[in-house]
């Protein structure tokens, strides 16, 4: 075995047994990406890959541990001291920073510096990225961030408080117990305002991590450079390993089989190289899985999500014409264009089976038939006929512009082609998919999304994904990941008491129930719940996937 610290990961995403090798420090490992990153500035982070790129350059008040499976899934306090104190029930929070923690210039992260950061997301300027700010910071309602001066006569935000330079109190609208999950997330990182670029501030975050930016994206195929930040202080940090001197971002959009080919052949710059983002093509898969050399470079595992499309309930209004969606959507051949079932198990639900917060449930009954049900879905649409609420024969869907997508959704078409509808494939370019398809007005009738749950609870499921009042008001703004559009009153209020929910184990069967009432309405069709396949170059250690990014953990990894 190459690996040091663990090998490839078991099927279920535990780490193998540690191998006899010492990490060492230095040299550069190479990330292949499929796409640019959309945003680096912490405010507006919130995909999975710039969230662990985040993690190497952004310092937040907690964070995961570096580990795989289920001991990934927890936290650690990180800038603070601990993972905080809360009192009045939940609705009040305080956190003390550590001492020594520091900006790369040497200068002293501040109370201050986190307030600013968190007041940052309710500035005009920031339309996506994650809303918890908003969602749980009392007063805040008519707050318009650090950029308009009359704000609480420049005060800023009342419900963020610095007790003195290093303690700092939240004051959230309602109990809120997993609160500390939430801050793991770079939305609540500290920004220094001295530094604040606004929207240039994506190019080049001043870093807390042990990593800052070098060098950027050039445009023209050249990669993002990362170099040690050489104040930041490792006994501070307890999680991030930062091996590598240098850690370079390549893009190699739509080239998946080039990549997956060049990582087997194993040369050159491929030996320090892992495919971050891309899974193996299919036709490589048999070769690596019988392959026990290959085997060993291969990362695999189940992602804690769930990849589903959308139904767009402002357009597909009638319940049954979304049910007939469901039923006539063919998953065997849809797994089966993204790989087989090594890729992915069938899914019912939007909540994941790893979850606490998961129900068993098949609303449909579309396990029984995994290749669609077109008889029953054409019975639907002659009923929804009859009441005079025809379905449209006609639905345009929105995916990422890939050729693993195309393959994919070309099943969608021949799927829906069996029940009458026309499927016109509408692609979103893979950069700044999710900015795209979150913009209301421009989402078509369908739209393909995957979900991987903030931190390991309901509330960053549910809440995201199906609460009406996160959809931008301005319908040509972007911001929205509630593909769905789904704003239910009933919904909305069973959101709000299980947030209010103190007792967590009651709180995560208050989720699990939502979801099977939520998908009653039929606003998506969950398709899987994936699973990966991704290689790494013969001197890449420590490779294992981090639950909380569905991808290898970069602050872990060494080459050697």
């Amino acid at each position: 075995m190459t690996l040091a610290l663990s090998a490839a990961c078991t099927p279920d995403g535990e780490k193998a047994a540690p191998a006899e090798v010492k990490p060492q420090a230095g040299g550069t490992l190479n990330l292949i990406l499929r796409a640019q990153p959309d945003f680096l500035d912490p405010t507006q982070v919130y995909l999975t890959t710039a969230m662990n790129i985040s993690r190497l350059i952004d310092r937040t008040l907690t964070t995961f541990k570096d580990a795989g499976g289920a001991e990934g899934s927890e936290i650690v306090p990180d800038l603070a001291t601990d993972l905080g104190r809360p009192s009045e029930g939940g609705k009040v929070w305080e956190f003390t920073l550590k001492k020594g923690v520091t900006w790369e210039d040497g200068s002293p992260i501040t109370c201050a510096h986190v307030k600013y950061g968190i007041e940052r997301r309710f500035a005009k300027e920031y339309t996506n990225g994650p809303t918890y700010p908003s969602q749980y910071l009392a007063n805040s309602e008519n707050y318009k961030g650090p950029y308009v001066n009359k704000n609480n006569n420049g005060a800023g935000l009342s419900s963020i408080q610095c007790l003195n330079e290093s303690t700092i109190k939240f004051i959230l609208k309602l109990p809120v117990g997993d609160f500390p999950y939430s801050l793991t997330m770079p939305v609540w990182s500290p920004v220094p305002p001295e530094q604040d670029t606004k929207a240039n501030y994506t190019n080049r975050p001043f870093a807390s991590g042990p990593y800052k930016i070098a060098q950027q994206f050039d445009g023209k195929g050249g990669p993002m450079v990362l170099e040690r930040n050489p104040h930041w202080n490792p006994s501070t940090d307890g999680v991030r390993k930062a091996y590598p001197d240098k850690i370079n971002l390549i893009i190699r959009e739509n080239q998946d089989e080039e990549v997956t080919d060049e990582l087997i052949k194993d040369q050159g710059e491929s030996k320090t190289s892992i495919a971050l983002q891309t899974d193996a093509t299919p036709n490589f898969v048999q070769q690596i899985v019988n392959d026990a050399d290959l085997s060993k470079r291969a990362m695999s595992g189940a992602i804690p999500g769930t990849a589903y499309i959308g139904i767009n309930t402002t357009k597909v209004t009638d319940p049954r014409c979304r049910q007939a969606l469901i039923l006539a959507f063919n998953k065997r051949r849809f797994r089966g264009m993204l790989g087989g079932s090594i890729f992915g198990d069938y899914a019912t639900t939007m909540i994941p089976p790893d979850l606490k917060a998961y129900k068993k449930f098949d609303v449909f009954g579309v396990d029984a038939s995994e290749e669609g049900a077109p008889e029953k879905a054409r019975a639907l649409m002659e009923q929804a006929a009859k009441d005079g609420k025809p379905c449209a024969k006609t639905l345009s869907a929105n995916f990422q512009d890939t050729k693993r997508w195309q393959r994919a959704m070309s099943t969608v078409v021949e799927a829906f082609a069996l029940i009458d509808i026309t499927v016109k494939l509408e692609p979103f370019p893979a950069r700044g998919y999710y900015t795209t398809a979150g913009t209301p007005n421009k989402q078509g009738d369908l739209t393909v999304g995957t979900w991987l749950p903030d931190w390991p609870g309901g509330s960053s499921v549910i809440q995201p994904n199906f609460d009406g009042r996160t959809i931008p008001k301005d319908r040509n703004t972007s911001g929205n990941y509630n593909f769905a559009q789904l704003n239910d009153p009933d919904i909305n209020k069973k959101i709000d008491a299980a947030m209010a929910e103190s007792n967590l184990d009651k709180q995560q069967v208050m989720w699990g129930d939502l979801d099977e009432e939520i998908q009653k309405k039929a606003p998506i069709i969950p398709v899987i719940h994936p699973k990966v396949l991704r290689m790494y170059g013969s001197k890449v250690h420590n490779a294992f996937m981090h639950p909380a990014f569905g991808e290898a953990d970069i602050s872990a990894m060494w080459v050697g």
